[in-house]
């Protein structure tokens, strides 16, 4: 996210593409081999340099739902802030002049770096639902177990709390409340991110 941030600088986009290339690499094994002291050291540094990325960046909207997201549902931050990821970023893709997928794709070693921005963004947010995979990060707010019926209740709160979150706004592009709405409900059970 500070990585496309609208607030990010020379200095947080090399912080932020090797906190993420540390993640992909580390994640895994460290998730896998809890006793791997190299991997769990390597993702100690991965999430100290993201709050330095973010923090001097700042992050966006997936932290704004994340936000409102694990405080009405009592989902620890990474879960929740992770599990918005992959529908934020299909909707900042929509605007791919302004997004930077390409560098990302790049810095994690995929094909599509060499693409055009928005089959390098595809391929990045393909990645990350698969790291999500290989580390049993659920997918959809329906696979850790939330009522639809509880969430449709909430989601003008939901849609309130992330418009009230300070990160809603350094995204580079910011939802109105339809679009907010219809991302809450795509996180709800997997759909395509398409508007």
């Amino acid at each position: 996210e500070g990585y496309l941030s609208t607030f990010r600088n020379d200095f947080t986009d090399g912080i932020c593409l090797k906190a993420t290339q540390l993640v992909f690499e580390y994640l895994p094994r460290a998730y896998q081999e809890p006793h791997d002291v190299e991997a769990r050291e390597h993702m100690a540094n991965a999430a100290t340099l993201a709050g330095l990325g973010f923090i001097n960046s700042w992050a966006s909207l997936a932290h704004a739902m994340g936000h409102a997201f694990g405080g009405f549902f009592k989902i620890p931050h990474g879960r929740s802030v992770s599990l918005c990821l992959p529908y934020t970023l299909e909707y900042m893709a929509k605007e791919p002049e302004l997004t930077r997928f390409r560098d990302i794709a790049h810095a994690l070693r995929l094909p599509e770096g060499d693409a055009d921005e928005p089959t390098a963004a595809k391929a990045v947010i393909a990645a990350i639902r698969d790291l999500h995979r290989r580390v049993d990060q659920p997918l959809t707010a329906q696979d850790m177990g939330i009522d639809r019926g509880d969430y449709e209740r909430k989601l003008e709160l939901l849609c309130e709390f992330a418009e009230g979150d300070g990160t809603f706004i350094s995204g580079v592009r910011i939802p109105e409340r339809e679009d907010l709405e219809r991302l809450f409900l795509s996180m709800y059970d997997g759909q395509t991110v398409d508007f």
